[in-house]
């Protein structure tokens, strides 16, 4: 075995972020933030479509009024190959109670069918709208971002929308929510979503994102708490939304290696630290890689990969092995990494910790007994990968 040479671009969907690419849009006007509600939804001709509108505003022309409103046409929404769909959102302020404002979304496909929405709440004083292929090659979808008046924070609200066509009906689909911290409807809500240990955070910016490296369109998102590291760059995959991760960027050269794994091959074990260092509750991850490709991504020891509860803040990753622990002829691994627990009177010196995965067929099993068992009769100054190795040989 020998250290992984860096300079070796490896890129995969997984934990966190930081990529190369260029953002799409049409128009786009910077943002601000605090609660808003996206209501009702419906489809309408061209003909009555500017006179409904009209009877929003006319209900009181001198309580609301039109403030901002982004337009983007030569869109390819409903897939039917022509660029002739487009989307309009339009802020009014309600010159009474900026809180109960209100934004208006029109989709308007083929030019003569439109789907509305609205959302309530905080006057949004700023839009942008951009759009690519994030959900299907052969249509578009588009991503707003509203900005709240007022905000010291700059946050917004960011949507995400796919049109679908069910029975031969159009519909508007919302594929992603991120709202201000005080939101209920929020994809970060779902333990499952990819964000969600941010779902306490302030969102202050959201754009559709073209990733050169996968050659496909996600989404940008930046969270106030992090505006000092690389936003995080998200895409759809599977029906549900993925991190896209730059390996090379958060590789951690001196624990990782070129191995020879039985079902594998030769590869190299990737390990990478967490993307977020205002984050070090994310724990670090586990790659098997060949040719610049991703072979697999081992299993998180904690759930969502969120250390909070567990262990304390990630601080290193000391030491990797790779031995066959329960003599099925195959190399297991063997992980010792380092978290600052905060207790007592020496709580900010990092303390071992250990992972250790079994090699089944052509993949990983976390060995949460045997962990459990090993930092039970092992003292914490004895943790090292010869002790781990005697301690589970004398054990069979």
């Amino acid at each position: 075995m020998k250290n992984f040479r860096t300079g070796i671009l490896l890129f995969v969907l997984a934990g966190c972020i930081g990529v190369t690419g260029c953002a799409k849009e049409t128009e786009h006007t910077s943002g601000n933030n605090s609660p808003s509600n996206a209501e009702s939804d419906g489809i309408k001709s061209k003909e009555d479509k500017k006179e409904d509108i009209s009877e929003k505003i006319s209900e009181n022309d001198s309580q609301f009024m039109k403030d901002v409103e982004e337009f983007a046409d030569g869109l390819n929404l409903d897939g039917i190959g022509v660029q002739n769909d487009s989307v309009r959102v339009t802020s009014y302020e309600n010159q009474n109670n900026i809180v109960d404002s209100y934004v208006v979304l029109e989709v308007v496909l083929n030019q003569d069918e439109t789907i509305q929405k609205k959302f309530t709440g905080l006057h949004k004083y700023s839009i942008s709208i951009t759009h690519g292929n994030l959900f299907t090659e052969d249509r578009e979808g588009f991503v707003i971002c509203m900005g709240y008046h007022g905000s010291n924070y700059g946050a917004s609200d960011v949507y995400a929308y796919e049109v679908v066509k069910n029975n031969g009906k159009a519909e508007l689909v919302e594929r992603l929510s991120l709202r201000d911290s005080e939101g209920d409807n929020d994809s970060r809500r779902e333990s499952s979503f990819c964000l969600s240990w941010l779902k306490d955070e302030f969102v202050f910016d959201g754009e559709v994102y073209f990733i050169e490296e996968l050659n496909q369109d996600g989404i940008r998102v930046q969270f106030y708490v992090d505006r000092e590291v690389p936003a995080y760059i998200i895409c759809w995959k599977d029906d549900e939304w993925e991190i896209f991760r730059d390996i090379n960027e958060r590789m951690i050269p001196e624990q990782s290696f070129d191995v020879f794994l039985e079902d594998w091959g030769e590869v190299t074990f990737v390990t990478c630290e967490p993307y977020s260092r205002f984050y070090d509750f994310e724990d670090a991850t586990f790659f098997l890689v060949r040719d610049n490709q991703i072979l697999y991504r081992f299993p998180w020891q904690f759930e969502d990969n969120n250390l909070r509860g567990h262990t304390g803040a990630m601080s290193d990753v000391g030491a990797v092995s790779f031995r066959d622990i329960n003599n099925d002829k195959k190399k297991d691994i063997i992980i010792i990494k380092y978290y600052v627990v905060g207790m007592g009177w020496n709580g900010m010196k990092p303390r071992p910790f250990v992972t250790i995965y079994l090699a089944g067929e052509n993949e990983f099993y976390l060995a949460e007994e045997m962990i459990a068992d090993v930092e039970e009769h092992i003292e914490e100054k004895d943790r090292t990968i010869e002790n781990i190795c005697n301690y589970l040989k004398h054990k069979e």
